[in-house]
């Protein structure tokens, strides 16, 4: 167990393979590598300490539970395997992280294999900006695993985490950040410690990940993360989509649901069931649905087209605001071989749902089998809902 001491000069400290050593860089720009290759115990900090002190630093560890402190400058630090902690506060300068996570395990057990940052001085949540950049640049990182040398598989599918301190031109990024067993996956504070799913939640960040009560939030612009089907069996999923028109297929999960937020893009959606679409702004295609989707529908939502699968049943198209009835009208297309095509429109706007081949009497059912009002609560079938918009139900077909 040895304590190596650098001088004002830059220089190179290198630990020896065994040992829980300590490395002080003390002034100049230092390169410290910690060598060592032994295990001793998982418990935080509990093998190598390595203190950059001022100057731009790189310091390196290599295998344990390593400290490492870059101290004053523009710092460099990689942890390397292990349950490693990286301390950073006002002060600290510039100062980039590289690590990584691990998979589940063959048992589907997340790894207990998880690193740290750890706030110096008092610092709180609120004295935190944070933004989310997609990749990270692998430029001068060190050691990248090779996920042939593990049993269970390396995470290096992360994104970029800058973290400011606010009224300082402190700046911490981390690379290969993700919403669970990325680079950094607990934020110790002096009055706490919070997993990177109550960070995320807390900032508003736009990463995929899984919330306290179990539900899968997902970004279809986030591909850093996905989801092991049978770890999560059961769990309810949201999806957000992106603004650039999305075409995605959405289910309800073995027992769980699932609800997709579209963005301003058209996009093409695929419903099966237990699903709520909400395919926002654009110009939507939404189609198939065997039985209980929710179609969701409000001012701002377009020109959307509806053609779901009559044989199920519990489809519902939900007016979303406060819309009530007096706000629609309803115009009726014949389209050909008995076909009737719906239009629904929004006074006072240009949005409009087309429900296709509304009514499916030689089949047995309709396409929509309920209208409700978020608003109110109101619920009208296909056949009261002809009547309250003034529309003779006998000569529809319907049902």
């Amino acid at each position: 167990d040895d304590v190596i001491v650098g001088s004002k000069f830059n220089d190179e400290l290198s630990s020896g393979t065994d040992g829980r050593d300590v490395i002080y860089g003390m002034d100049g720009d230092d390169i410290i590598r910690d060598e060592g290759t032994t295990y001793w115990g998982n418990e935080w900090s509990s093998d190598d300490k390595l203190y950059g002190g001022n100057g731009n630093d790189k310091l390196y560890a290599r295998v344990g539970a390593d400290y490492l402190d870059g101290g004053a400058g523009d710092d460099y630090l990689e942890g390397g395997d292990g349950r490693d902690t990286y301390v950073f506060g006002k002060g600290y300068g510039h100062d980039t992280i590289f690590d990584f996570g691990f998979d589940i395990d063959e048992e589907f057990n997340p790894t207990s294999i998880s690193n740290a940052v750890k706030f110096t001085g008092g610092l709180t949540l609120d004295d935190l900006n944070i933004s989310v950049t997609p990749g990270y640049d692998k430029t001068g990182i060190d050691y990248t695993p090779d996920p042939f040398d593990y049993t269970i598989n390396p995470r290096l599918n992360g994104n970029t985490w800058t973290v400011s301190i606010k009224g300082s031109n402190d700046v911490l990024t981390i690379k290969n950040q993700m919403g669970s067993q990325g680079a950094i996956s607990e934020f110790q504070f002096d009055n706490g410690t919070y997993s990177t799913e109550q960070i995320i939640e807390h900032f508003g960040l736009k990463v995929s990940h899984v919330r306290k009560d179990g539900t899968i939030i997902q970004y279809l612009n986030d591909d850093s993360d996905t989801f092991e089907q049978r770890l999560y069996e059961g769990s309810n999923r949201i999806i957000h989509g992106t603004d650039n028109g999305d075409t995605v297929s959405v289910s309800g999960n073995y027992g769980g649901k699932t609800t997709f937020i579209g963005g301003s893009g058209d996009d093409t959606v695929k419903v099966g069931h237990d699903s709520t679409i909400d395919a926002g702004a654009g110009n939507d295609t939404i189609s198939g649905g065997s039985y209980a989707n929710t179609i969701t529908f409000g001012k701002g939502s377009g020109h959307d087209k509806l053609s779901l699968n009559a044989s199920g049943e519990d489809n519902t198209v939900l007016f979303s605001g406060n819309l009530t009835l007096k706000d629609i009208d309803l115009e009726i297309n014949k389209a050909g071989n008995n076909k009737e095509n719906w239009v629904v429109k929004l006074k006072g706007s240009d949005d409009t749902l087309t429900v296709l081949d509304a009514v499916h009497s030689s089949d047995g059912g309709d396409t929509v089998d309920a209208f409700k009002f978020a608003a109110s609560g109101e619920t009208y079938s296909m056949s009261q809902f002809l009547t309250a918009l003034g529309h003779d139900t006998a000569h529809q077909g319907v049902l």
